[in-house]
């Protein structure tokens, strides 16, 4: 999840790329763990996080019936848009995705397209709950604006999907290194790389890095280690290539299943990493082991959807025409998956 806006994106791009360390230890921890220059700091504001008002719904008797689905974008992280969170946001606005979509008809509203400080988050998210009917099927979505900052996003996830249950967990970040190509990607590296995340208003956080040495995400696991995304990341890729195709008439935006990428070890890897391996099965400890996160494996479909950086720039991140296109994309990825 990377941005490139000329100067500015080189130095961004420089910063996440560059300078990335592998090494390996040997580790007798029984449990998953990465470990930070901060892990007071995130373990508190994750203390903090758990104890506000906000969060996904407890699963209701009554709709039982009712699929349930989070859906997630990050913030801004040293550029003025970032394509997954102002999608995932514009979505959870009524002003914006009405509550009742019908994915061959429906068309955008030219008003109401999320802009970055439009909300605040709090305690490294920003969380609303809607009821959504897509082409006559209803959904419960939850939708997550989260900082871009280690560790602590990925544990409000699982902590998130523990709470809410959700059938379907969409993860959503902007992909610095492809210019036109939304990644439907297959899974995630047991590697992270010694970059900082980001404040809530994009500012780069010096302290939110990993720790150097050990570079794993998950330390009780080898470095080799992928964790496979369960969604079906080929069919959406070709089921929905024709909407994306259709999002802009001045640039030609395509789908693809991409292979599980070693270059891929930034936050949107740790994210993934995580996440996958929490819902599928493995208990999970971050921030140094000071948050630990219990095994989940109720058979939620998850992947994560990198956007393509050219959707993230001026003109086409604030085009309600286009944000709706993608959008529309994440619905079709639910229909697609949840039936």
């Amino acid at each position: 999840m990377k941005r490139i806006s000329g100067v500015t994106g080189v130095v961004i791009i420089s910063l996440l790329f560059g300078g990335a360390c592998r090494h390996q230890r040997s580790s007798d921890e029984s449990t998953p763990m990465t470990d930070l220059v901060d892990n007071r700091e995130v373990a508190a504001a994750f203390a903090a996080f758990k104890e506000a008002t906000a969060h996904c719904p407890v699963p209701d008797r009554v709709r039982e019936n009712t699929r349930r689905v989070i859906v997630t974008g990050f913030g801004l992280f040293g550029s003025q848009f970032n394509i997954s969170g102002i999608v995932a946001m514009s979505m959870s606005n009524p002003d914006f995705w009405p509550s009742e979509v019908n994915l061959r008809t429906s068309r955008a509203s030219h008003s109401a397209v999320f802009r970055h400080g439009d909300v605040q988050t709090k305690h490294g998210v920003y969380l609303l709950t809607r009821d959504l009917t897509i082409d006559d099927h209803d959904y419960q979505v939850c939708f997550l604006l989260l900082d871009v900052k280690w560790d602590l996003a990925a544990a409000i996830i699982l902590h998130e999907a523990g709470i809410f249950k959700p059938d379907l967990v969409i993860m959503g970040g902007m992909n610095g290194r492809e210019p036109t190509a939304a990644y439907f990607e297959t899974g995630a590296v047991n590697e992270a790389t010694l970059s900082t995340g980001f404040t809530a208003e994009g500012h780069r956080l010096p302290t939110n890095v990993p720790a150097g040495g050990d570079l794993r995400v998950l330390q009780s696991l080898p470095a080799d280690h992928l964790a496979k995304m369960t969604w079906d990341a080929e069919l959406l890729a070709q089921r929905t290539e024709a909407t994306v195709a259709a999002i802009s008439r001045n640039v030609t935006f395509s789908t693809r299943a991409a292979p599980i990428r070693r270059d891929n070890d930034y936050i949107c890897n740790n994210v993934s990493f995580a996440v996958t391996s929490g819902l599928t099965g493995h208990a999970v400890a971050l921030a140094g082991g000071a948050i630990r996160i219990p095994a989940q494996n109720t058979g939620a479909k998850v992947g994560f959807l990198h956007y393509p950086y050219q959707a993230s720039v001026e003109g086409r991140a604030d085009h309600a025409e286009e944000v709706f296109g993608w959008t529309k994309l994440l619905a079709s990825i639910i229909r697609i998956t949840l039936p």
